[in-house]
């Protein structure tokens, strides 16, 4: 089970989920992003570094944008437009 408001739980409600075998991963958007950037390295050659995080009007991550490809001069250029966002 994920609990994806674990941030907004009462410190009670989070002691009972973890007695009840439930445990919080913190940061789990972050940590799923950096295996799609690990298994993209796996298949091609350059591979962004950190991906761009696209948020909702609600600050809500809704998805990593990372780029892939054989050729190096269009991961700088990508990373470039990153950049500037």
């Amino acid at each position: 089970m994920i609990l994806t408001k674990i941030n907004q739980q009462s410190d009670f409600l989070q002691i009972v989920n973890i007695l009840n075998g439930v445990v919080p991963r913190l940061n789990s958007i972050n940590r799923i992003a950096r295996l799609y950037i690990s298994k993209l390295k796996t298949i091609f050659e350059e591979v962004s570094d950190e991906p761009l995080v696209l948020l909702n009007s609600k600050n809500v991550p809704i998805y990593h944008f990372a780029f892939a490809s054989s050729n190096a001069t269009a991961k700088k250029i990508a990373a470039d437009i990153i950049g500037s966002m």
